[in-house]
């Protein structure tokens, strides 16, 4: 979930990188792409039109971790390069930084399920909402990646 309030560390430094480098080295997968008020206007209709004890899945659009970065260089209007890691040499280095921290930081092992999850498309489809509650996305991935480069300063200043 994007957008200008999210106060998610990683998120914040996230976006402070993205503005601003030009080489990126990316994991292969891929993330779900959503703006905080689609999902609000989805949890309303939810709460409207939803059948109690069902679940819906209020996602945007699927996107690659290289095209997330290309579209950061793209919108920027900066040329750059963006080199996607496949998945197996990723997942022995997050598996080895894990038996490294678990056994002289164990309170940093938590890193190792997080490098271990970047490596996974995680795709979804909010297509039972959207039949059901008639949610739709306001904002695809270009327009929200735009948001976050022009405005996230505003936040991280307040």
């Amino acid at each position: 979930i994007w957008g200008i309030e999210n106060r998610n560390r990683r998120f914040g430094n996230f976006i402070k990188k993205a503005k601003y480098k030009r080489f990126f080295v990316v994991p292969s997968g891929g993330v779900n792409m959503v703006h905080v008020n689609d999902v609000g206007k989805g949890t309303l209709l939810a709460l409207k039109f939803g059948k109690s004890g069902e679940r819906y899945i209020l996602g945007g659009e699927n996107i690659t971790f290289k095209s997330l970065f290309l579209s950061f260089l793209q919108i920027r209007g900066r040329e750059g390069v963006v080199i996607e890691l496949p998945c197996s040499p990723t997942r022995f280095l997050a598996g080895l930084s894990y038996k490294l921290l678990f056994k002289f930081i164990p309170l940093l092992s938590g890193e190792y399920y997080f490098l271990n999850s970047i490596v996974s498309y995680k795709y979804y489809s909010s297509a039972k909402a959207e039949n059901e509650l008639g949610y739709t996305n306001t904002m695809d991935a270009r327009q929200i990646i735009r948001e976050a480069i022009c405005c996230q300063d505003l936040h991280l200043n307040n």
